[in-house]
């Protein structure tokens, strides 16, 4: 579990206690496992300016910081891919430091690529990428794209394919067992968003109204 003042915490789930507790960063702000190893992003966002630029890499069994890897400013989210990649969104100051993607080698720890595509936020599915970005000082989106993690090329540059108009992304999720596309929008920020429903086409399915600013959701397959 991410702690914002900078630990990363292991819960024993069947006592409910903290079993263990390894300081990684300033402002821990995602996790994900790629290769045996614990991966964290390090945003330092309480800090602004003064964000962090590093992923921590935890090794479980010790649980110790093993290495830093020194990334793009301010990073957020972050996630694995076929237990060989790690890719993080840098954030950026908001400003002059624009939103970067990076690709992290699980076996060397090192980036091995940064992409010319600023990134807000993303989700993997099967060997795809749905990424969107968002001007936050314009209030405009730009895309919704998809890029092949295989290849890295994007393979569609506009993902939603009916003329179906987003406001603000603000979250996104992949049904994993139809490729349903679930993105939410959260409008002026001010009042109720709203979930949208796309086929692996990008054709809308159905939408429904959510709560202030939705952002995270699960998918309940049920029993």
């Amino acid at each position: 579990d991410l702690c914002f003042d900078g630990d990363v915490v292991r819960i024993d789930t069947a006592a409910l206690e903290v079993e263990a507790t390894v300081h990684t960063g300033p402002n821990p702000d995602g996790i994900c496992t790629c290769n045996g190893k614990i991966y964290v992003s390090n945003s330092g966002g309480l800090s602004a300016p003064n964000y962090g630029n590093t992923v921590s890499v935890i090794d479980p069994a010790s649980f110790t910081v093993t290495k830093d890897i020194t990334v793009a400013l301010n990073p957020t989210r972050i996630k694995s891919y076929n237990n060989r990649y790690v890719y993080v969104v840098s954030n950026g100051d908001y400003g002059t430091v624009p939103y970067t993607f990076q690709k992290i080698d699980c076996q060397t720890d090192e980036v091995v690529k940064t992409y010319d595509l600023e990134v807000l936020n993303f989700e993997i599915h099967q060997n795809l990428a749905y990424i969107y970005t968002y001007n936050f000082n314009t209030m405009t989106s730009a895309w919704i794209s998809v890029l092949d993690l295989e290849t890295d090329e994007i393979v569609k540059e506009q993902f939603i394919s009916d003329g179906t108009q987003l406001k603000t992304p603000y979250g996104i999720k992949v049904n994993p067992l139809n490729g349903d596309v679930y993105i939410t929008d959260a409008g002026t920020f001010t009042t109720n968003g709203d979930i949208y429903c796309f086929d692996k086409n990008g054709k809308k399915k159905c939408s429904f109204e959510g709560g202030l600013n939705p952002s995270a959701m699960v998918i309940d397959f049920g029993e």
